[in-house]
């Protein structure tokens, strides 16, 4: 994270203008938030994602044994951390299914 602060510092350097005070004083203050958030904020991302991608999977896979176009669209562009693929699984495609 240091060295992208110090590109973006170099950025402003490069063109002849100098960030403001308040500029410099929020980029460090954003590089100590990240580097003290990052040990506990990562894995919470990384169990997000797994957490998507699982009902990601299995929704788009019913919607294409299903037949149904449109919801593979739309489950594949949209994307709300499972929660669209689980309202999808259980109460959208067994509706479907039945017909």
């Amino acid at each position: 994270m240091a060295q992208l602060v110090a590109r973006m510092h170099g950025v402003h350097e490069a063109v002849g203008s100098s960030p403001t005070t308040p500029t410099k004083s929020l980029l460090k203050n954003m590089q100590q938030f990240i580097e003290q958030n990052l040990l506990w904020v990562l894995p919470i991302l990384l169990v997000l994602v797994i957490w998507s991608t699982v009902w990601k999977g299995l929704a788009l896979w019913r919607a294409a044994k299903l037949n149904q176009p449109v919801w593979f669209v739309v489950l594949l562009v949209v994307n709300m951390v499972g929660i669209l693929e689980i309202l999808y699984l259980y109460i959208f495609s067994k509706k479907s299914a039945r017909k």
